[in-house]
C-alpha cells in the first residue's frame, strides 16, 4: 500500500471572498505563478521533500496555506506546516496568479502547530467551522499503528478578539468514527449534515464512506464510549480499485482513484450530487492527470474569473522532488451559480 500521502490544509482564501480582482486598469504587477488549464507547480511552496495534499479552512484564516510535509524531519515523518500565499485575478491579462509571502507565525499557529505535530505522521487536515461556538482542526495520525481521525478544538472567540484566551484543546481521537483500520480525509457537506472520509475498514482497498454527523460527535467529549456511529460505503463512488481523498465543494465531490481506465497511478475524478445521489465519477482529464499519482484535489471558485481553480498533489517528475503541490484552472467542472 502506498504511503497515504495526504494532506494538508490550505488556508488560502475563502469561497465567499476568494481572491483580489485587479480590474482592467493601467497597473504594474509582477506575476509569480500563473495558473493555467495545464497544471502548474506551486514552486514557491514546494520543497525537495514531499509536500502533500491541501484543503480549504474557514475564511477567517485566509492566506495561510496548511499542508503536510516531511521536510522538517528530513523525510522521516510528516508534520503540518504552513506558508502565506495570495491569489489574485488580473482581468486585463486574464491571469490567475499565486503569490508567496513570508512565513510569519501567527499567535494561532504558535498554538496550533506544536499542539498537533508529533513524532508520528500528521496527514489530511481539515479546518471545520462548527455550527455552534467551537472551531475544529481535523487530521489523521498513525500513532496507534493505523491512521485515525483526530481533532483539536477551540472557541471561536479564542483568537483575534479583545481578551482572547488563545487556548486550543489537546488532540483527541474521534472514537465514534474511527475503526481498527485506516480512517482519514474527513470532509463535510455544505449543510454540515454528513461527513465523508476514506477507509480500508472493509478490506484491503480504500473506499469512500459517509455518515450522518452532529457536532457532539466531533467534540472533545466524543471520546466517551457511546457506541461507534455506523458509516456506509458510497456505492456510486466505489470501484474495484482504491478510492481516496474525498473533498466536497457545494454539490461536487472530487477524489483520487486508481480505478481502471485512468492515465496511470491515482487520477483525479469528480462527481455531482444530483437528485439525492452522486453521479458516475468523471476523470478530470490529461491537463490535470498524468501517468504518475495525483492526490486530494480541492476546488476554489470565484465570481471574478471563469471556471474554477483546483489544487492537488502529484509525484510527477516535473516537480522539485517527491510529491509537490500543483494548481490548475479548470473549465470542465459543472458550472453552478457563482457566489455573490
Amino acid at each position: 500500500m502506498k504511503n497515504l500521502i495526504v494532506l494538508s490544509i490550505i488556508s488560502i482564501l475563502c469561497t465567499s471572498c476568494p481572491g483580489i480582482n485587479f480590474p482592467d486598469d493601467d497597473y504594474e504587477f509582477e506575476y509569480e505563478t500563473i495558473v493555467t488549464e495545464e497544471a502548474v507547480n506551486l514552486d514557491g511552496i514546494n520543497s525537495t521533500y514531499d509536500d502533500y495534499n491541501s484543503s480549504l479552512p474557514y475564511s477567517g484564516l485566509s492566506h495561510r496555506f496548511y499542508y503536510s510535509c516531511n521536510r522538517h524531519s528530513r523525510g522521516e515523518h510528516f508534520d503540518i506546516v504552513f506558508e502565506n500565499v495570495s491569489i489574485t485575478y488580473h482581468d486585463r491579462d486574464d491571469v490567475l496568479n499565486v503569490g508567496y509571502g513570508t512565513s510569519e507565525v501567527s499567535k494561532f499557529n504558535q498554538k496550533l502547530l506544536p499542539t498537533i505535530n508529533s513524532e508520528y505522521d500528521e496527514l489530511g487536515p481539515l479546518y471545520y467551522f462548527g455550527p455552534d461556538q467551537s472551531s475544529y482542526f481535523l487530521y489523521a495520525n498513525n500513532e496507534n499503528g493505523d491512521y485515525d481521525i483526530k481533532a483539536v478544538m477551540w472557541n471561536k472567540s479564542s483568537f483575534g478578539g479583545y481578551q482572547a484566551t488563545e487556548e486550543i484543546s489537546e488532540p483527541y481521537f474521534l472514537r465514534k468514527i474511527n475503526s481498527n483500520a485506516d480512517d482519514l480525509y474527513p470532509t463535510f457537506t455544505v449543510d454540515d449534515s454528513e461527513m465523508y472520509f476514506c477507509s480500508n475498514r472493509d478490506g484491503e482497498n480504500f473506499n469512500i464512506y459517509k455518515l450522518n454527523i452532529s457536532e457532539d460527535m466531533i467534540q472533545a467529549d466524543s471520546s466517551g464510549d457511546n457506541g461507534q456511529v455506523k458509516a456506509e460505503i458510497v456505492q456510486e463512488l466505489s470501484s474495484a480499485g482504491n478510492d481516496k481523498c474525498p473533498s466536497i465543494y457545494k454539490d461536487i465531490m472530487i477524489f483520487a482513484s486508481d480505478r481502471a481506465g485512468g492515465y496511470g497511478g491515482f487520477d483525479l475524478y469528480f462527481s455531482e450530487y444530483l437528485n439525492g445521489n452522486w453521479s458516475e465519477p468523471v476523470n478530470m482529464g490529461e491537463k490535470v492527470n498524468s501517468e504518475f499519482d495525483e492526490y486530494r484535489p480541492i476546488i476554489i471558485q470565484s465570481y471574478q474569473f471563469k471556471g474554477r481553480m483546483i489544487i492537488f498533489s502529484s509525484n510527477r517528475p516535473s516537480g522539485k522532488g517527491g510529491f509537490d503541490l500543483y494548481a490548475a484552472r479548470n473549465y470542465d467542472l459543472p458550472e453552478e451559480a457563482y457566489p455573490n
